[in-house]
C-alpha cells in the first residue's frame, strides 16, 4: 500500500472522529460512540506506526486509552491490551534508539505496577 493511501485513510478516520464526537449530545448511548471513537484513534495509530511515525502512534493510542478507561474502566481487557500495544511500541522505539531490553523491562514493571495498583 502506497503512502498516499495511508495519508488518505488516517485522514478518513480523523475525519469520522470528528463527526462522532458532533454526534456524540444526540445519542441514547454515548458510551458506544465514546468506544467507536476510541477503535478510531486505534487505528490511526496503527498506521502512523506502520508508516514509522511512532511518536504521532503513541499520542493516538493515548487519546484512545482514555476513551476506554472513561467507559470501561481501568481493568478491563480492552483497555489492557491498549497499554501493551503502547508498550509494544516504546518497545520498538527504543530498540531504534540503540536501548537494551533491560530498558524496556523497566517500562513494563511500570505496567505491571500499574495493574496491581487498579
Amino acid at each position: 500500500i502506497e503512502l498516499k493511501q495511508f495519508e488518505e485513510a488516517k485522514l478518513l478516520y480523523e475525519e469520522a472522529s470528528d463527526i462522532q464526537r458532533t454526534q456524540l449530545g444526540s445519542q441514547p448511548k454515548p458510551e458506544n460512540i465514546l468506544l467507536s471513537i476510541a477503535i478510531s484513534k486505534g487505528i490511526v495509530g496503527s498506521i502512523n506506526f506502520q508508516q514509522g511515525k511512532y511518536d504521532q502512534a503513541l499520542v493516538s493510542y493515548e487519546e484512545a486509552l482514555l476513551l476506554q478507561q472513561s467507559v470501561l474502566g481501568d481493568i478491563h481487557q480492552t483497555v489492557l491490551n491498549t497499554i501493551k500495544v503502547m508498550a509494544c511500541i516504546n518497545k520498538h522505539k527504543l530498540s531504534l534508539e540503540g536501548n537494551t531490553y533491560e530498558d524496556f523491562k523497566s517500562q513494563l514493571k511500570c505496567f505491571d505496577t500499574y495493574i496491581e495498583n487498579h
